[in-house]
């Protein structure tokens, strides 16, 4: 859904915004979009402002497509808005020749953040990911941080974690990526070890209490972004070897 939406400022902003209803997980869905979103910001990810949604029972009366008002009466009161992004933004289309030192950079971190966040949802038939001619802005994560939903999942510390069948050559970035010249990670590292602890139950705590009826999600993710923390040289160091 597209909204013209109002902030408690007042001020208006445009949002791309996803309801319960629309999410395989529900609010459990909506949950993993909305702490991944937080900490692809931290990570230095190149991602739009993340928005909490409040529909009202009035707006959602204003709706005249039955489906869709059927859609919103059936979802949590509460969704996820990113900010709609500059018209000149698009669906990715990898781009022909040279490969700029900037785009190659944001492509390292995008792999590092869906690799070890457990984001197997960005692939060629489904990039989730808008590009304007030069720089790039990853969307849509609900599927991130679900490391449950997949079998045989090893911690990406674990020797071998992106060995058949985690293999990451069906990453989107993957053929960009690929080879020791591209995979330097020392900047994704430093930034991943710098987030605290207080930082990561602030990402909990941001959570809306209506979306609590999955709040499992939430201790889970948060063990998990501390682990990782902890963890964090043996995992990038997994990463590097699966991409050399």
């Amino acid at each position: 859904f597209l909204l013209a939406c109002e902030k408690e400022t007042g001020e208006e902003v445009e949002l791309v915004a996803k309801f319960s209803k629309g999410c395989e997980d529900h609010c459990g869905g909506l949950i993993c979009e909305a702490i991944s979103a937080a900490l692809a910001k931290d990570l230095g990810l190149p991602i739009p402002r993340p928005y909490v949604v409040k529909l009202s029972p009035e707006f959602i009366a204003t709706v005249g497509e039955p489906a869709h008002r059927i859609f919103l009466e059936q979802s949590c009161p509460k969704g996820f808005g990113s900010e709609r992004l500059p018209d000149s933004y698009s669906t990715w289309v990898s781009p022909t020749g040279k490969i700029s030192d900037g785009l190659l950079a944001s492509a390292r971190s995008v792999i590092a953040f869906d690799s070890l966040f457990v984001n197997s949802d960005r692939r060629a038939k489904n990039p989730n990911l808008m590009f304007n001619g030069s720089q790039i802005a990853v969307i849509d994560h609900e599927m991130a941080l679900r490391q449950d939903m997949l079998l045989f999942w090893k911690t990406p510390w674990t020797s071998g974690a992106f060995e058949s069948p985690f293999s990451l050559e069906k990453h989107l970035f993957y053929p960009i990526t690929k080879g020791s010249k591209f995979s330097d990670f020392s900047e994704f590292l430093q930034k991943l070890k710098t987030i605290t602890d207080a930082r990561i139950e602030e990402y909990a705590s941001a959570i809306p209490v209506e979306w609590h009826n999955k709040k499992e999600r939430i201790s889970t993710a948060v063990k998990y972004i501390r682990d990782l923390r902890d963890n964090a040289h043996p995992a990038i160091t997994e990463l590097t070897k699966a991409l050399s």
